[in-house]
């Protein structure tokens, strides 16, 4: 083979890597992002997300943050539109409507959902399981809750995939307008929550209501709850392509 033959012959080996090694980037992001394929000729593609948020809530900030970035990311090509609790479907609402096609993907936690598999309450805020919080994540993602969180999904006909990240230490007891010394202080209380703790205030007597973020601020205001306790495991949700 002569010199030119040879350097030729690199040159095209190289750059074959180089398609190869970019469609690997490319399929790769895809498949941990969980968004399809996007391709020039197609357009600009757009996504309608809602969060279980209000406008000024960090949480919904964290989604606005992550939709910015995602749109710099593809130089236009994505555009995702974040909207606030409420502005689609209420806050609790946001599963059935990923799932429905309503809306393209949301912004929440897991244990939102609780009325609809106690299981979830794996993925809140909740008793101690012996995990922490970077612990539940790493289970989730190498110890088989992704799948388990998927069956769930596949038992209730939901059409959605989740993306659990953003892990919290474990939260305070609540937030009370009076001292709280013991278990019997309970009784009768209103409480705002969700998740599994619902049946464990429920459990020591107090009057539980399973209240958005959105919504627990302005509860305890008007005094439809004398406390309240927060969840804080977010997690990005859409639906799972056909």
């Amino acid at each position: 083979m002569s010199e030119p033959q040879a350097l030729q012959k690199d040159v095209t080996k190289t750059l074959s890597r180089r398609n190869v090694l970019r469609a690997a980037i490319a399929a790769g992001g895809a498949a941990a992002l969980g968004f399809p394929t996007i391709v020039k000729a197609q357009g600009v593609t757009n996504m309608r997300w809602q969060s279980t948020w209000p406008t000024k809530d960090i949480f919904h900030e964290f989604a606005l943050d992550f939709a910015h970035k995602v749109n710099d990311m593809t130089g236009g090509d994505l555009k995702i539109e974040v909207l606030p609790a409420g502005a689609v479907v209420p806050a609790f609402g946001v599963l059935d409507a990923v799932s429905k096609g309503t809306l393209d993907g949301a912004h929440g936690v897991l244990s939102y959902h609780y009325g609809k598999s106690n299981a979830l309450a794996l993925w809140g805020s909740s008793p101690a399981y012996g995990m922490d919080a970077n612990m539940i994540l790493a289970w989730h993602r190498y110890g088989g809750g992704k799948e388990l969180l998927n069956k769930i999904y596949n038992s209730l006909g939901a059409n959605v995939v989740s993306f659990p990240y953003g892990p919290m230490p474990t939260q305070p007891l609540g937030w009370y307008k009076k001292p709280v010394t013991k278990a019997e202080d309970f009784k009768g209380m209103k409480f705002r929550t969700v998740g599994i703790s619902i049946d464990l205030f429920q459990g020591m007597g107090a009057s539980v209501n399973a209240l958005p973020r959105s919504a627990c601020c302005k509860a305890t205001i008007r005094t439809a709850s004398s406390s309240r306790l927060f969840s804080t495991k977010p997690s990005l949700t859409r639906s799972r392509k056909k």
